[in-house]
């Protein structure tokens, strides 16, 4: 149920990943609790890198007033966070694993809950928010301690399983029975108050489990500024230097199954004279070793083709961010095994840019939806490089509709997307 507004309430939201969309979530929320100043309090706990990152973001809890504060873990705190996480890959843990009462105690997710419910008590909070809360679902399945009173944001396509049972009939898909029965666990939480997940078609079967009223869709923010600003200025004087071809463009956290080798694979397939007339931007981070991997094809394009090739490793600013999808002609998004939405495709939508999707899950079916551009099955590479010569060829504005994109993102909103997660808080009541 959605909490009544009360200046007692004191939320706090806590993150360590550093991902850059909670970095778009923490800037919307602190945008809609400065224009409407709602009664209560919020905490937000980070990394203190991640501060130093977006130091923008300090500024603007300022101008929230006291209501605000953020908060970094301790460097202690962050010092052996990074021990736990160098020793153990958290990837090899199996579900049964941890759900056994012991040997899981060097756990490194299990360091970051505790910490989470550390901070919950001493700050002595009402509510307690894991911006993440998809990536813990085992623990509270487990049994594990938890706040007096807690909330999370769950990333459908990164639940442990992250898989999706299609249907034939049409009918939504559900998930795997692994991912079912920790979803169940977790709805039951007698401390849960809400499960925000960010893609609807996972409502109707959450809303089926027991306690499925507590499942609430949180739309993800399909917003870019104006691309005004000195490093925006900069970016564009880069990106001039691919004047006159089809700038395909790779964008996000850049992990192996986000398709930038295959997008890098299906490019070099292509005849002369159409890589003549493309050029591939591949903007992100990644982990070192993928990111060596990365250069490394993508210098040997460069090198043995005709095409363009421009890699932006360095953290990109908002302004930056949109003068970049404003230059790019097709976003790729050629995923693989990924079950849900991206916000990347969002992005596209409010850049009145086509993309070139995987057809698999929630992407293919979307921008077929919504007409946002072109589908391929990615494990046909010949079909990958056909779609990029369509692209290559095809008329300015004719990959996509131009009214559907910007109708996608309307519903998409920073407003829309603050409003709905603090109203369910009990902190949107604007009544004074």
């Amino acid at each position: 149920m959605t909490l009544p507004a009360s200046r007692d309430e004191h939320v706090l939201l806590f993150d360590l990943t550093q991902q850059a969309h909670v970095f778009s979530f923490l800037r919307h929320w602190l945008l809609w609790w400065e224009r409407h100043r709602p009664p209560g309090r919020l905490s937000v706990v980070l990394d203190p890198f991640f501060l130093q990152r977006h130091p923008g973001l300090a500024a603007l809890a300022q101008l929230c007033g006291a209501g605000v504060r953020l908060l970094t873990i301790t460097p202690e705190e962050k010092s052996e966070r990074k021990r736990r996480y160098a020793c153990h890959d958290h990837q090899e843990w199996p579900l049964h694993r941890l759900l056994r009462s012991t040997g899981a105690e060097d756990f490194p997710l299990l360091f970051d809950w505790n910490l989470f419910c550390a901070y919950a008590r001493r700050e002595g909070v009402t509510h307690a928010v894991m911006a993440r809360l998809d990536q813990f679902l085992p623990l509270l399945a487990a049994g594990h301690s938890t706040p007096e009173r807690f909330s999370g944001i769950c990333f459908c396509a990164t639940f442990p399983g992250g898989r999706l049972q299609n249907r034939s009939d049409g009918s939504a898909p559900r998930p795997l029975p692994a991912d079912a029965f920790l979803l169940a666990r977790a709805l039951r939480h007698p401390q849960l108050h809400t499960l925000f997940v960010n893609d609807p078609i996972w409502l109707d079967t959450l809303r089926s489990f027991s306690c499925g009223e507590r499942a609430v869709h949180l739309p993800e923010v399909a917003e870019l500024s104006g691309g005004d600003g000195a490093a925006a200025d900069a970016l564009r004087l880069r990106l001039a230097s691919l004047e006159g071809r089809v700038v395909f463009l790779v964008f996000g956290d850049l992990t192996p199954r986000k398709g930038v080798m295959t997008a890098m694979e299906a490019m070099a397939r292509l005849p002369v004279e159409h890589q003549r007339r493309a050029a591939l931007v591949i903007a992100g981070q990644s982990h070192p070793a993928f990111k060596a991997r990365i250069s490394a094809a993508a210098s040997a394009l460069q090198e043995h083709t005709c095409l363009k090739v421009l890699e932006l490793r360095h953290f990109l600013t908002e302004e930056e961010v949109a003068a970049l999808f404003s230059r790019a002609d097709v976003v790729l998004t050629l995923y693989e095994g990924h079950a849900g939405l991206s916000n990347v495709i969002l992005l596209a939508a409010a850049a009145q840019r086509p993309v070139l999707s995987s057809r698999e899950g929630r992407m293919g079916e979307i921008v077929a939806q919504e007409r946002l551009g072109l589908s391929v099955e990615i494990g046909d590479p010949l079909a990958v490089t056909a779609s990029m010569i369509h692209c290559i060829e095809a008329v300015p504005g004719s990959l996509g509709d131009g009214a559907s994109m910007r109708n996608l993102a309307a519903r998409h909103t920073g407003e829309r997307f603050a409003g709905t997660f603090f109203r369910r808080l009990g902190l949107g009541d604007l009544s004074r």
